[in-house]
């Protein structure tokens, strides 16, 4: 897939502060289309994680991350 990039590893900022994501995970019993794909965000100094949804996190992802 030559116009895809690996986001893991990749730095976003979210709600002002710069995460690193970490994991992508698949929630096969979601309630709703928009609950099946969440992203697991890293701060840099910290080891606490959030998941975010990827519906939530998309905006973010087409505004920082290019090819």
């Amino acid at each position: 897939m030559l116009d895809a990039i690996d986001l893991i590893g990749k730095t976003v900022l979210y709600g002002g502060t710069l995460y690193n994501i970490t994991n992508v995970y698949f929630v096969p019993s979601a309630v709703h289309n928009r609950h099946y794909f969440y992203f697991g965000l890293q701060h840099p100094n910290n080891q606490s994680k959030l998941n975010v949804s990827y519906t939530e996190l998309l905006p973010y992802l087409k505004e920082q991350i290019k090819l």
